[in-house]
């Protein structure tokens, strides 16, 4: 079983092809593209050296938007 970081990556991309891209997705969620971007590419936090994650709350919140995440099976699969 792969970690959870790795789950709603994987996820997050499928929802950004979904919804048709990044921009349409953010607009959805509520989200800043540039924030979704550092989700998807687990970017390295300048003041903790440690990769971006999205947390369990902002799964849920996004879950409640689209549908699904991490909690629910997804459309393709």
């Amino acid at each position: 079983m792969q970690p959870i970081d790795v789950t709603r990556r994987e996820k997050l991309a499928l929802l950004i092809k979904e919804a048709g891209s990044q921009a349409a997705l953010s607009e959805t969620i509520g989200k800043a593209p540039a924030q979704i971007s550092q989700w998807l590419n687990a970017s390295v936090h300048s003041r903790t050296g440690k990769p971006r994650v999205m947390s369990t709350a902002i799964a849920r919140e996004i879950e409640a938007k689209t549908g699904w995440l991490d909690g629910c099976t997804s459309p393709e699969a």
